[in-house]
C-alpha cells in the first residue's frame, strides 16, 4: 500500500471499530486519549468497547446496512477480529476509509488461505490440506497422517470448531463436522512451548516487533503469560524475523498479532494470524496498542515532546513511542 493512497487521519476524526470486545476496549481508550471520537459495531449491548465510546450500534457483524450506518458516521473504519464479512466491508470502503484494506481478512479470517500464505512466504507451518468430503478426508489423511486436528476453515476459537483425528474410528466421526462446513486439516505438532508475538508496520514500510511472549493454556483456553518468553535468543531472534517478513509480504498497514510454536530450543513455526492485537501478547500494553493506532491512523499529533528527542532516536518517555 502506497503512502499515496493513505490519507492522513487527525484527531477529532471518528474511528469506526468493527467488534466491541476487549480489545477494541482497549483500542477505544487509546485512541480517546489522543483525541479522536470513537463509534462501535457490536450484536451485544453496552459491550465492553461500546461502554468506553461515544456511541455503539448494536448489531450483526454482517448487517450490511447497520455497517453502512457505522461507516457514515466515521471518517476511517477498522476491525478487532477476523470474523468480519468482507463484502460488507467492501461496501463499506467507499464511505469511509479502510487502511487494514479487506485482503489481510481475507488471508487471515481462512484457515486453508492463512497456512497457504505462509508457506508461500517460506515460514514454517505444520503439515495441511483440504477437507470438503470423505475422498479429501481419506487423502488428507494419507498426507498429513496421525495424529491429527481437523478444524472449519473459518470460525471457531478456544477448541471450537474442531475435532482430534487420532486413529480410523476418529476419521469416521469427522464427518459430523466437514459435512457441515469446509475444513482443513493440520498435523498436531509436539512443541515445547506456545509463544506471540505482535508486529506493527507503517505506510513507510517501518517495522517494528514487540517482545516474544511465552502463553501457558488450560483447556484450549489461555490461562498464562510470561513476558518476555523464556527462550533461547534463537527463537527470539527467528520470531522477530518471521514477523517481520510476514508483515512485508502482506503489505500489512496496522497490526498483527502472530501465535507460534516453540519446537525446541533452535525451531519454531507459525500457528496462526491475528489482523489485530492478540491480549496475550500486548505487554508492554500502551507502546503495542498506541504504535499500532499510530500506525493505522497516522497521526501525526503523538507527542508534544517528540521533536526534542529526534536527535536521540530513543523511546518517548511520555508516549512510548520510538521517536
Amino acid at each position: 500500500m502506497s503512502s499515496n493512497s493513505i490519507k492522513q487521519i487527525l484527531p477529532p476524526a471518528t474511528i469506526g471499530i468493527v467488534g466491541g470486545g476487549q480489545l477494541g476496549q482497549m483500542m477505544a481508550l487509546i485512541a480517546k486519549s489522543m483525541g479522536y471520537k470513537v463509534g462501535i459495531l457490536d450484536p451485544t449491548p453496552q459491550a465492553p468497547a461500546g461502554q468506553v465510546a461515544d456511541f455503539q450500534i448494536v448489531a450483526e457483524y454482517d448487517d450490511v446496512d447497520s455497517l453502512m450506518k457505522l461507516a457514515d458516521k466515521s471518517d476511517v473504519l477498522t476491525y478487532e477480529f477476523e470474523n468480519v464479512d468482507e463484502q460488507a466491508l467492501l461496501k463499506a470502503k467507499k464511505v469511509a476509509e479502510l487502511p487494514q484494506g479487506v485482503e489481510l481478512l481475507h488471508i487471515t479470517g481462512e484457515r486453508l488461505n492463512e497456512k497457504s500464505f505462509l508457506k508461500d512466504a517460506g515460514i514454517p507451518v505444520t503439515e495441511f490440506a483440504a477437507v470438503t468430503d470423505a475422498a479429501s478426508m481419506n487423502a488428507a489423511v494419507e498426507k498429513v497422517g496421525y495424529p491429527a486436528i481437523l478444524k472449519t476453515v473459518s470460525g471457531g476459537y478456544d477448541g471450537h470448531g474442531q475435532i482430534d483425528i487420532n486413529n480410523p474410528r476418529d476419521v469416521k466421526q469427522a464427518a459430523e463436522l466437514y459435512t457441515k462446513a469446509q475444513c482443513i486439516l493440520e498435523a498436531r505438532q509436539e512443541f515445547i512451548a506456545e509463544a506471540s508475538v505482535m508486529v506493527t508496520r507503517d505506510v513507510n514500510g517501518q517495522v517494528i516487533t514487540f517482545p516474544l511472549v511465552e502463553n501457558r493454556h488450560k483447556n484450549h483456553i489461555l490461562h498464562t503469560t510470561i513476558a518476555p518468553g523464556r527462550f533461547s535468543k534463537t527463537i527470539h531472534q527467528k520470531a522477530h524475523d518471521y514477523a517481520e517478513i510476514i508483515a512485508n509480504k502482506l503489505d500489512l498497514y496496522g497490526v498483527l498479532g502472530i501465535e507460534l510454536f516453540v519446537i525446541d530450543d533452535q525451531d519454531l513455526m507459525v500457528n496462526e494470524l491475528a489482523p489485530r492485537h492478540i491480549i496475550q501478547a500486548t505487554i508492554p500494553l500502551r507502546p503495542a496498542i498506541f504504535l499500532s493506532l499510530k500506525h493505522i491512523f497516522e497521526a501525526s499529533a503523538v507527542c508534544r515532546f517528540h521533536k526534542l528527542r529526534k536527535k536521540n532516536r530513543q523511546l518517548c518517555a511520555t508516549c512510548l513511542v520510538k521517536t
